[in-house]
């Protein structure tokens, strides 16, 4: 957020100007100079014509034109004139040819001497003469090499160059090359970064493996076990003063040279050091993997590379700190994904309404004091009051609503009492969808939709339901009107076939049928007829 391309920092070089060389996984080069206004930076990309965003090693060389600037990245060799950023914000980028490879290889370590320049790869180490007309030699695991992949290099007083591959370490004196097998002995894995003191010892750091000495052609491991606070080691670097800078997985750790010797010659003696963590400003396990990742400024100052920008320690102070702790918002992660700062945006930051978890990443940056450093927090509209949080670094918020919010940060001095100055985050949660004027607008089109439709279906239930029963009907009143026009009659007896299949008298089939009740009488012939009968029959009688 100061103005580097990336927060990923893989490489660090200053040249004679005092301008500072920073290296990136991601973004390629940037640089930081003082100007007039206080620091400016620059970045050197595409456009300059460096085409490869990770940069893995840098390597100053004085000269005229303010020097060169060779830049080792993961698709082979460039190089810049230092001078060339004079009045300017950029400088063209040169490629180097390196005819030794068929494709350009990871340049991944750099160094020089009065007339040689060292190119170390992934695919082996080129020895380039300076001076012109001598052919470039190429070392690779079958000239000597325990690995292809070059990590560092250092060279010693003696001008011997001490090579850290992934498969050991090995050294090039008078032109030949030869195993430092003493290392191998110890087990301690590959050697990730090299360093040469004013004695002639070499210094190595074997990521998980712990610290090296290699000395007088012996070597050396001192780890966790034998008192080291963090045997997690990734680079390295000595002071003026002779204290030595680990870059660990827990942070920064300074010990003295001094006292590394004696603990080294008597396993029982104690090991003074300090931790620099992330109470200090430094983020843990972000220190870069592997090489040249610390460098002492003209000021003195240390800087090293790490992979949440470049951790600057600016010096010690006789007694206490002068400075108050300076409480800070390092970073903001919503649901795992980083925020930008508050002070890039214009206004609060708006986060979307869906989200599931905000946690703030804080610090309260103080050499020496650090862990004596308390911090408390508080987000309006959630918290009531402060929030101790003590030494813990981190608050975690989940669920909420829409709103405006302000997470505040306070810091105490060393002593205990909390400071005035307060580091805030101003943001806005937006309203998601089930929590905006929309859904119940929509719930009572969805509801009144659904009754209109189920009050269609049912109505043309019913209406279906009418349509067949009418069918019924009809159908039935036609089988009675086929009744009423054919009724079987026996010729003899007159007797009526019903619907049952059953004979029967027609007055009993009509009383059945259609609930009639029978009177008996004689019609005027049946009676004329009877008595006519009843005369005729009389004389015979008589």
């Amino acid at each position: 957020r100061t103005g580097l391309g990336s927060r990923l920092v893989t490489a660090l070089a200053e040249d004679a100007a005092g301008t500072f060389w920073i290296g990136t996984r991601d973004a390629g080069l940037s640089w930081r100079r003082n100007g007039a206004a206080g620091p400016e930076f620059g970045r050197i990309g595409r456009p300059q014509g460096l085409p490869a965003e990770a940069v893995w090693a840098l390597d100053y060389e004085e000269g005229a034109d303010g020097g060169t600037v060779w830049i080792g990245t993961q698709g082979g060799l460039f190089r810049i004139a230092a001078g060339g950023l004079a009045g300017s914000r950029s400088a063209p980028v040169a490629t180097v040819a390196l005819p030794e490879f068929a494709e350009p290889p990871a340049v991944q370590a750099l160094a020089h001497d009065g007339g040689t320049r060292f190119v170390g790869t992934d695919r082996g180490l080129l020895v380039w003469p300076k001076s012109a007309g001598k052919p470039r030699r190429l070392l690779t695991r079958n000239a000597g090499l325990p690995a292809d992949g070059v990590l560092d290099l250092e060279l010693d007083r003696e001008g011997r160059l001490w090579i850290a591959t992934a498969g050991g370490i090995a050294v090039l004196e008078g032109g030949l090359l030869h195993r430092v097998r003493d290392y191998d002995r110890l087990g301690a894995g590959q050697p990730l970064a090299l360093h040469g003191d004013p004695e002639g010892t070499i210094w190595a750091v074997a990521g998980a493996g712990g610290l090296v000495r290699i000395a007088a052609g012996e070597a050396a491991l001192l780890t966790h076990a034998d008192g080291l606070l963090d045997d997690n080691l990734y680079a390295i670097h000595e002071d003026r003063e002779g204290r030595i800078w680990l870059g660990a997985s827990s942070g920064i750790l300074r010990v003295a040279r001094a006292d590394l010797e004696a603990k080294l010659d008597d396993r029982g003696r104690a090991l003074p050091q300090t931790l620099f963590d992330r109470s200090d400003g430094v983020d843990p396990g972000a220190i870069a993997a592997f090489g040249k990742r610390a460098v002492a400024g003209r000021d003195g100052r240390l800087h090293m590379a790490t992979f949440g920008g470049v951790a600057v320690h600016k010096g010690d102070r006789a007694g206490r700190p002068k400075a108050d702790p300076r409480p800070l918002i390092e970073t903001v992660l919503v649901d795992g994904a980083a925020l930008p700062p508050a002070e890039e945006s214009r206004g609060p930051v708006r986060l979307a309404g869906n989200h599931r978890h905000l946690a703030f990443e804080l610090a309260a940056p103080l050499p020496h004091a650090g862990r004596n450093i308390r911090l408390r927090h508080r987000l309006s509209g959630v918290d009531r009051d402060w929030v101790e949080a003590g030494t813990e670094r981190r608050a975690a918020y989940s669920g909420l609503a829409p709103g405006s919010y302000l997470f505040e940060v306070q810091a105490s001095s060393p002593d205990g009492a909390y400071l005035e100055e307060n580091a805030a985050y101003a943001f806005v949660v937006e309203a998601g969808f089930a929590q905006s004027w929309r859904l119940p607008i929509l719930l009572v089109l969805f509801l009144s939709a659904a009754a209109w439709l189920f009050h269609r279906l049912r109505s043309d239930q019913i209406l279906a339901r009418q349509r067949e029963l009418d069918s019924r009907i009809a159908e039935a009143t036609a089988n009675i009107r086929i009744l009423h026009r054919l009724l079987p009659l026996c010729g003899t007896c007159h007797k009526v076939r019903g619907d049952e299949g059953y004979w029967q008298q027609v007055e009993t089939y009509l009383a059945g049928s259609s609930g009639l009740e029978f009177t008996h009488g004689l019609c005027p012939e049946c009676a004329g007829a009877i008595m006519a009968q009843i005369e005729q029959d009389a004389p015979a009688a008589g």
